[in-house]
Parts: C-alpha cells; sequence; structure tokens
C-alpha cells in the first residue's frame, strides 16, 4: 500500500480483496473528514478518468468528503466487458464487489467511523 501525505489528505493506493480478486482503488481522507463516498467504477470508466478524478476533488475540497475510487473490474474482466458487456449489466456482481469496498472501509482503522455514500 502506498502512501503519502499531502497538505491536509491522506493519500493512499489500495487493494481491496473478495476472495482471489483484487480490486485496485484510491483513498483519499481530508483532516476531519465528514464521511466517504465510494466511486464504484466499471467498464469504460476507471479511477483514472478525469471527469471522476474531478467530482472526487470537489467533494473532498469543497464537502470535506473523503473518497475510495475503486475499479469494481479488474484489468482482465475490463477487458472482456469491452467486447462482450457481460459485467456491466451483472448488478449482482457489481453489488458484490460494492459489498467487498464497504466491508474493507468499515475494517479500515483510518474509515471505519466514517458514513458511506455511493456514486456508480
Amino acid at each position: 500500500m502506498n502512501e503519502r501525505q499531502t497538505w491536509n489528505f491522506l493519500e493512499q493506493t489500495v487493494i481491496v480483496e473478495q476472495g482471489q480478486v483484487q480490486l485496485e482503488g484510491e483513498l483519499v481522507v481530508p483532516q476531519n473528514a465528514k464521511g466517504i463516498v465510494i466511486f464504484g467504477l466499471s467498464s469504460g470508466s476507471n479511477r483514472y478518468s478525469s471527469r471522476n478524478r474531478y467530482l472526487a476533488h470537489l467533494l473532498r475540497q469543497y464537502e470535506g468528503l473523503a473518497t475510495l475510487s475503486i475499479d469494481l473490474l479488474t484489468p482482465e474482466e475490463d477487458i472482456i466487458d469491452q467486447r462482450t458487456q457481460h459485467f456491466r449489466g451483472d448488478l449482482a456482481f457489481l453489488a458484490d464487489r460494492l459489498i467487498a469496498a464497504t466491508d474493507w472501509l468499515l475494517q479500515n482503522p483510518i474509515t471505519h467511523d466514517l458514513k458511506i455514500g455511493y456514486f456508480t
């Protein structure tokens, strides 16, 4: 896990495990965060998307919310989904991935007390 402190923000590259799968994400927590928003990203939109990064920045800067931007598909699954659209329509599959991210936040000492919201 890579970690750096910038200004009054803690940034971490994180791995959320769900069984054999490792989901990659970016956790950014402002000092005195009021809550956290999970950006659950799947096919065609990942944590590097400029739109998603900008929205997460606004939530942190102006609302004092932490953000977890997490790719709900592995790179291999994303390649398959680009061709077949198999995963993007499987709401139970994506919900399981969001549950894993939520459980991870609830077990993380930095975020376990924060109220959680979702952006998908």
